[in-house]
């Protein structure tokens, strides 16, 4: 990947934590986050994860949609990128380095469907498109 404005050569390392393809093909990125803040708290003083961070995990997600697409021509209209908060419980730092007691998840609401926030947020495509842009393929049936 080439920096768009001084052209030197970027590296790039992340993996996708799962990636689910269902019956009709359409794919479904999935990225743990672990952390012993509340990802629904919106204020990092509050013990929760700040928007900061949550804009962060977004473009994370939406670089491995655009390497997913680019390297494997997976269709971008047939997807979701979705993050799965894991909160650990009572973390702490002992002699023996850190611990927690547990995990926590929202049992009712555990997927954060990230596809339509980063499709409103043109600002981070505009971005990517600058970094990584789509390679242009044409579908099978000429559309």
């Amino acid at each position: 990947m080439t920096h768009p404005e001084t052209r030197e050569e970027m590296g790039l390392i992340g993996m996708v934590d799962l990636l689910v393809v269902d019956p009709k093909g359409s794919y479904h990125i999935i990225d743990y986050k672990t952390s012993p803040h509340d990802y629904n708290e919106e204020d990092n003083t509050a013990g929760g994860y700040s928007s900061a961070k949550k804009l962060a995990f977004n473009y994370q997600l939406n670089i491995y949609d655009r390497l997913l697409y680019n390297a494997l021509n997976l269709n971008p209209r047939t997807h979701d990128i979705n993050v799965a908060p894991i909160q650990l419980l009572n973390f702490k730092k002992g002699e023996k380095g850190w611990s927690f007691d547990g995990l926590s998840y929202d049992k009712d609401d555990f997927i954060d469907n990230l596809t339509s926030k980063a499709s409103a947020a043109s600002n981070i495509n505009d971005n990517l498109d600058l970094m990584l842009p789509l390679k242009v393929y044409k579908d099978v049936d000429g559309a």
